[in-house]
């Protein structure tokens, strides 16, 4: 996740990842609009997406008709797009201004206006990565169908839709710079595209191209390795003079790192503004809008992560304790051999190494099993780490054949206490409070952070599932929530 206070230094690197936009008209871009290409699918895997990327790729969902035609030795048009042919290096706004008018202006202001600067050029220059994205790179791979239809949804699900987000908002910081070369309030522009309608707009595509991002370029690397044909293009591609010596792997990142910038600019707009103005107070709402942006971003991010390193679990997951011998008519058993982490929702995981306390002549011997706990929203569970599989079975727990008694390999949250171990900073007890016979497990991590940080997990996780079952609760009884005073009332008033 993006730490938005520690930013601040990537305010001049960050220059060369973002810019603005103009029109996606058939002029500027000598080309049709692609918008409307069909990309749209349920989630799937990373592994499957491997395994049938090899297959032929299936184009069914894409209209190529509204493609343009693309080869290795025919780059796109560029004549005319001001955006495309803008430098690397922010103008100098000070050459428009009249000199006694420049004068005249304070240092604030000064700073202000060099911001205003920034923010124009660096969102011109963004757009530009965008508009290059999708003529050099995305039309001609879905053109030529050089990927499957699953892996052109990860790097580039809703390219047009951001393109044509950032070229409006492009379009009005244009304007705006045209009304007059000493910008004045900058606020209704920004809060035009950051606020109301626009902004959820803004929220949703930004979210909806990142969250699967970082999984969508480590295909992308696979893809360029054992395939020669998608090599070959990317070289060429990436050849152009046009990239500026970037390949399509540092452009794909530039949304993540334009949406990080957008708060370090307004903030800074901000700090050179009258605080007393009604400039800074839309500054101020732009500023937490861009903010709220990159938490749903990040949030999307984290989903679209937990929801592939649980399919990663799930595809290791070895069940066959559960699964040799006859069908059994114990629920519980089933519900473990029918176990699938893919149902469910993961709140944090880690590899920890579990103590068991074993007799040996008269004596007690520690052993060490390494172990994956899986922390999901309403249960813990407790994986064995055989080789490259992940075991799910049940334990006996105990130091000798007399004291031995059965231990789950899964503990539901609401039956769940976690406390430390008082002799090891870095071990902590997972004690289920099942009836008839409670069961514990000792965890030890790697650092006393760690545990910290497990019990911090634990505990949020534990009071949030507590939360929901309340909620529920209180759905199916809603006269729980009635005050004693007038539930009574409410009664009395039913007997009459």
């Amino acid at each position: 996740d993006v730490d938005l206070d520690n930013q601040r230094h990537l305010s001049d690197a960050n220059n060369s990842g973002s810019s603005s936009n103009s029109s996606l008209s058939a002029r500027s871009l000598d080309s049709p609009n692609t918008s409307s290409l069909e990309l749209a699918g349920p989630s799937v895997s990373s592994s499957s997406l491997r395994a049938r990327d090899s297959e032929t790729p299936d184009h069914s969902a894409i209209r190529h008709s509204e493609l343009i035609t693309s080869s290795f030795s025919t780059p796109p048009k560029w004549e005319g797009d001001s955006d495309i042919e803008i430098e690397q290096d922010p103008p100098d706004w000070t050459k428009d201004v009249p000199e006694e008018i420049l004068s005249r202006l304070d240092r604030l202001e000064k700073k202000r206006q060099e911001v205003i600067n920034e923010l124009f050029h660096t969102e011109r220059l963004y757009v530009r990565k965008l508009k290059i994205m999708d003529r050099l790179f995305f039309r001609p791979i879905v053109s030529q169908q050089l990927l499957s239809t699953d892996v052109v949804q990860l790097l580039f699900p809703n390219l047009e839709e951001v393109l044509e987000i950032h070229e409006q908002f492009n379009s009005s910081l244009k304007k705006k710079r045209t009304e007059d070369p000493l910008v004045g309030d900058i606020g209704p522009v920004l809060l035009e595209s950051f606020d109301g309608e626009k902004g959820d707009q803004l929220k949703l595509a930004a979210s909806t191209f990142c969250a699967r991002q970082q999984i969508g370029l480590e295909m992308l690397r696979e893809r360029r390795k054992r395939d020669m044909k998608f090599h070959a293009f990317l070289t060429e591609a990436e050849s152009d003079p046009v990239c500026r010596r970037l390949g399509i792997k540092d452009m794909i990142p530039t949304v993540m790192q334009r949406l990080t910038k957008y708060p370090l600019l307004f903030e800074s707009l901000c700090n050179c503004t009258a605080a007393d103005s009604t400039e800074y107070k839309n500054l101020q709402r732009a500023l937490e809008l861009s903010k709220e942006v990159l938490c749903s971003v990040n949030l999307a991010k984290k989903e679209a992560e937990d929801e592939e390193r649980l399919q990663e679990i799930q595809r290791r997951l070895d069940k066959s304790f559960f699964e040799k011998g006859v069908e059994r008519t114990d629920h519980a058993f089933n519900d473990l051999r029918n176990f699938d982490f893919t149902r469910h929702k993961l709140s944090y995981d880690g590899s920890l190494i579990w103590r068991v306390q074993k007799a040996k002549g008269d004596r007690l011997k520690s052993e060490h099993q390494e172990v994956l706990l899986v922390l999901l929203e309403d249960m813990i569970v407790l994986l064995l780490k055989v080789d490259d599989k992940y075991v799910l079975k049940n334990h006996n727990i105990g130091s000798g054949k007399a004291d031995r008694m059965p231990a789950k390999p899964i503990i539901k949250l609401n039956t769940l206490h976690a406390t430390r171990v008082a002799a090891d900073k870095k071990a902590f007890y997972l004690l289920s409070k099942t009836s008839p016979i409670p069961f514990m497990f000792e965890l030890v991590c790697s650092t006393p952070e760690e545990r910290t940080s497990w019990l911090q997990h634990i505990t949020k996780a534990a009071d949030e599932y507590k939360s929901r079952q309340e909620s529920r609760r209180c759905e199916v009884h809603p006269i729980n929530n009635i005050p004693p005073s007038a539930a009574a009332a409410e009664s009395e008033d039913r007997t009459k």
